[in-house]
């Protein structure tokens, strides 16, 4: 069932005055029944992400879906890390000091993981 579908009563008063008041073009709801939404790009009909999920990965969408939702469960700090494997580093760029311009740039390295994979739901549209 959609969320258009849905009546007056399913939705309180706050979040339809929040729906009701977002700016059209502008800054979109970015929470709705407490759950933080972030716009991804790289997810969609003919999108990076996407495409990778279908093709190396021969994941399946249903053919009346064309968009993927990825959900992640942060309401405790067990299931996901960052572990640093490099400190960032910041070096001053000694090229812009003849142009009396300053400068910087840096490096990390990083990476990304999922301890506790009943934290994470992947879902189509």
């Amino acid at each position: 069932e959609g969320v258009r579908n849905w009546g007056l009563d399913q939705v309180d008063e706050v979040t339809r005055r929040e729906i009701y008041t977002a700016a059209e073009g502008g800054a979109p709801i970015t929470r709705i029944f407490g759950v933080n939404l972030h716009d991804l790009d790289e997810l969609g009909e003919g999108q990076e992400y996407q495409s990778f999920f279908t093709g190396e990965l021969s994941g399946a969408v249903q053919t009346s879906d064309l968009e993927l939702v990825v959900g992640l469960d942060q309401s405790s700090n067990d299931s996901f890390v960052m572990p640093v494997k490099e400190q960032l580093q910041v070096f001053e760029d000694p090229t812009l000091h003849r142009q009396q311009r300053a400068g910087y740039y840096g490096f990390a390295e990083l990476g990304f993981g999922v301890l506790d994979n009943r934290r994470v739901i992947l879902g189509s549209f």
